[in-house]
């Protein structure tokens, strides 16, 4: 047990091997832009003006310790893996059947197949004039370095995080990055730990705070949670992007939020899955037997009491392929 192990030459401490569940992605369709964009969320936090002044990343190496890296996906070019590429090195820790509670079985390509390291990597390092909706990374001049330590699902264990961080650490890495944790809020975890000594030897490190607000207030995952760490929290972007539908009742326009318009040539009929706007748990369950074939419809759902991919697939199994999510508190849909 602990004790037992504790009582043994040369161990300091015992902690148990906590697991990091993978992050998801946030996935948009692409379009094309061929300019230098002023990106909206490079001006809140000032990246903007550093591109401006020329500082793009250049000479600098960056880790990604997430699901690795596709480094064929367009928007990274030079693509492909090794010197002379965007991404110049890195390592599978873990193989595609790893899911946090198995045997890693470790190879040399970082290839991504749950598409998060992939969508960070873009963050960081998306090439001018190539990205979607105008998107450029805060360093697209700078060479990544990609460690994977997810498979294809599941989770990530704290050794196998700590192994990923001590090899960027070899590869003189001079920027880290971890998309990802488990609401901990502890210094003292494993991995906050190594994170912590890292930052103190000059690494910059670079981790999300999490996505578990509804833990409770000020409470930061680990291992962001580590000393002289960068903690990165979201926030809600000054700038939304709105759509209008007509409809030929002369209600409206109906404003959207969306980066483009609804998928729609001509005019489509409406269907709403319920007419009585009080039913919260719209389409939450699988829709009855009666409903049409809702292929030729924009289909109206209200937002509550399941996720909107719950409500969404409930309608896609009958044939939805465009639709509108309303929340009575406000006046747009989604």
């Amino acid at each position: 047990d602990a004790s037992d192990l504790l009582s043994m030459p040369g161990v300091v401490a015992v902690h148990p091997v906590r697991t990091y569940a993978m992050p998801k992605p946030a996935i948009i369709t692409e379009s094309n832009n061929n300019t230098f964009p002023i990106y909206e969320p490079h001006i809140a936090t000032g990246v903007q003006r550093l591109h401006e002044e020329g500082l793009l990343g250049k000479g600098v190496k960056i880790a990604i310790i997430d699901t690795g890296v596709d480094y064929n996906h367009p928007i990274l070019g030079p693509q492909g893996f090794g010197p002379g590429h965007k991404v110049i090195g890195g390592y599978d820790l873990v193989g595609d059947d790893y899911t946090g509670l198995n045997t890693p079985i470790p190879d040399i390509d970082p290839m991504d197949c749950a598409a998060h390291g992939t969508h960070v990597a873009g963050i960081i390092g998306a090439n001018p004039g190539s990205g979607p909706y105008g998107i450029v990374g805060t360093a697209p001049s700078a060479s990544l370095l990609a460690y994977r330590v997810f498979g294809c699902k599941g989770s990530a264990s704290d050794d196998v995080l700590i192994d990923a961080l001590l090899m960027a650490h070899d590869a003189k890495a001079d920027v880290m990055n971890l998309s990802l944790g488990e609401a901990n809020g502890w210094n003292a975890s494993p991995s906050a730990v190594v994170v912590s000594r890292l930052a103190k030897k000059g690494y910059v490190m670079v981790i999300s705070a999490g996505n578990s607000g509804s833990v409770g207030p000020w409470y930061s995952s680990s291992p962001a949670s580590g000393i002289d760490v960068i903690t990165v929290a979201s926030t809600d972007s000054t700038t939304v992007y709105y759509q209008r539908a007509n409809v030929s009742t002369g209600y409206g326009p109906i404003v959207y939020t969306g980066f483009e318009s609804l998928p729609v040539n001509g005019s489509w009929p409406i269907y709403a899955i319920s007419n009585v706007t009080t039913i919260t748990n719209d389409a939450c369950n699988p829709l009855p037997d009666s409903t049409p074939d809702l292929s030729p419809y924009v289909v109206i759902i209200r937002r509550g009491a399941c996720a909107f991919t719950q409500k969404l697939a409930n309608a896609a199994a009958k044939g939805m392929r465009v639709a509108l999510v309303y929340k009575l508190s406000v006046k747009y849909l989604a």
